[in-house]
């Protein structure tokens, strides 16, 4: 599942994923899209395209230099730092 089909799913629909997964429902509509992305798993980050990418950790306030590699660590270390942060909310 790409981030866009995610982020493009509505509230219920991301209640529905997440509930499938085992995972907590309440939220904010970022909050659930954050939690469902960040249960995926890295192999699924690493296949988004360079551009994604970027326009993901733009839209995180993050920069988005570097090789593939790079940008797929930021944004999976943003995802994992977001729950985290969620998790003590």
């Amino acid at each position: 599942m790409e981030l866009s089909e995610i982020k493009a799913m509505k509230v219920v629909e991301l209640k529905k994923e997440l509930e499938s997964r085992g995972l907590p429902k309440p939220g904010t509509k970022a909050v659930l899209v954050d939690r469902l992305f960040q249960d995926m798993e890295l192999s699924e980050i690493k296949e988004m395209k360079v551009v994604e990418l970027k326009k993901e950790l733009e839209s995180r306030g993050l920069p988005k230099s570097g090789t593939k590699a790079v940008l797929v660590e930021r944004l999976f270390q943003a995802i994992q730092g977001k729950a985290e942060e969620n998790k003590t909310s």
